[in-house]
């Protein structure tokens, strides 16, 4: 891994391996915290406001019977992701946007289109990346791989139902799959939100076709794992 110097934002950029998902399309990386960001996973005012609205409203309703905390979002919350979002609609180049709870990732091909967002305030940009695209986009490369591929899945909510059927179908052939930290997460607990970098290390190129039997529209792609040198 090696780091190069930003001077744009005094941020070192990290060069990666091509592995990370998005790498083969786009060339850079940047991860950026805001508060409330999980209100950024559909970039509509409308459904922003939708969103704070159950959250402050239902939501805390709920906890208020079951338990003593309340989490409501603040007017001056509310007004920073509306002025987020249109700066983030106004951007012409393709990107792509992965949230996990507040904190953002831009897989992105023109980084200086961020940075006006990046340096709004009351958010941190988190850390900046770039991919080595001297190194194959379409494996992934591991020191010492235990397994032969890597089964990325889509992006998605999941009802009740649809998790049980996944925790069932994984947890029940522990030995065949390696969750990797995200996806073991939501097979040892109660989350609903699959995200695009949940994956499982398998070893039989089919196990993708027999999981996506099993669990209809979960499997993104499938790399071959290679032995990084």
């Amino acid at each position: 891994m090696t780091v190069l110097f930003d001077s744009l934002m005094s941020k070192p950029t990290t060069i990666e391996q091509r592995s990370e998902p998005y790498y083969k399309q786009y060339h850079h990386c940047l991860i950026w915290w805001i508060p409330e960001g999980n209100m950024l996973r559909t970039m509509t005012h409308k459904d922003i406001d939708s969103n704070i609205r159950w959250r402050n409203t239902y939501l805390n309703s709920w906890r208020n019977t079951n338990t003593s905390s309340k989490l409501t979002i603040s007017d001056q919350d509310q007004q920073r992701l509306h002025t987020v979002c249109d700066k983030l609609l106004a951007i012409n180049s393709p990107f792509k946007k992965v949230v996990c709870n507040n904190t953002i990732w831009f897989y992105t091909n023109t980084p200086e289109d961020f940075d006006d967002v990046l340096s709004h305030e009351g958010t941190k940009l988190v850390e900046r990346k770039q991919a080595d695209v001297s190194l194959p986009a379409d494996c992934v490369l591991l020191k010492n791989p235990k397994h032969k591929f890597r089964t990325y899945f889509r992006e998605q909510y999941l009802d009740e139902s649809q998790r049980k059927v996944i925790q069932r179908y994984f947890i029940t052939r522990s030995g065949q799959f390696r969750p990797g930290p995200g996806f073991k997460a939501l097979l040892q607990g109660t989350r609903l939100w699959a995200s695009s970098y949940f994956f499982v290390d398998h070893d039989d190129e089919k196990d993708a076709l027999f999981i996506n039997i099993a669990c209809p529209s979960l499997v993104r792609k499938t790399l071959p794992i290679r032995t990084r040198n």
